[in-house]
């Protein structure tokens, strides 16, 4: 009989974050170096960031009540957008 190439076992993703660092540490490391490289690029390349010099324009934010957290979020995100697509 042959000896097959497959595993012994299926491949079991790890319980906790320290178990995926023990186990697959280059992966890990490889995974981390390629956002700090990505946000980097975005940093570099996109040519007109936001302009927070102006505070105001943020001052009524914290004035929203929303039962929700996440609600108040996603209006946070709404106006920044708002705020950075304005030119």
């Amino acid at each position: 009989m042959m000896p097959s190439n497959r595993p012994a076992r299926p491949f079991k993703l790890p319980k906790s974050y320290a178990a995926l660092i023990a186990d697959w540490p280059v992966v890990v490391l490889g995974m981390c170096t390629v956002l700090i490289v990505v946000c980097a690029l975005v940093g570099i390349l996109v040519p007109d960031l936001p302009d927070f010099s102006d505070p105001l324009l943020f001052w009524a934010l914290e004035t929203l009540n929303f039962p929700c957290p996440v609600g108040r979020e996603c209006v946070v995100l709404f106006y920044m957008i708002r705020v950075c697509l304005r030119k």
